[in-house]
């Protein structure tokens, strides 16, 4: 719970910065909730059109997947995938990437 605390504080701050260098977009809770919806229907569809076997004979793909922010597009395994930062949401500079190594670790650059 305290990890949690400390990540959303570091989120706000983070929010605050860019928000003060005129990075940000303010997106009203509707607009958001669109684009997250319109995501997420991008991801399945995505999903229902990507099988989850090899990409050729020795190829095992990770597939693709929603982790609540945006779709990550099947990536084969020991590969990095990288994302555009969503640009339906408040908090992030769409010109920024967020790359993700694995779906449980995911850092800015």
């Amino acid at each position: 719970m305290r990890q949690r605390s400390i990540s959303y504080c570091l989120i706000l701050i983070l929010q605050l910065c860019l928000k003060c260098l005129g990075v940000v977009r303010e997106f009203s809770v509707e607009e958001q909730r669109v684009g997250l919806t319109r995501e997420f229907s991008r991801c399945l569809a995505l999903q229902e059109s990507t099988t989850s076997g090899p990409l050729n004979n020795s190829e095992i793909i990770c597939p693709a997947d929603f982790d609540g922010l945006s779709c990550w597009t099947a990536t084969p395994a020991n590969q990095t995938a990288y994302r555009q930062c969503p640009d339906y949401l408040n908090l992030f500079d769409s010109e920024g990437r967020i790359v993700a190594a694995h779906i449980s670790h995911i850092h800015l650059i």
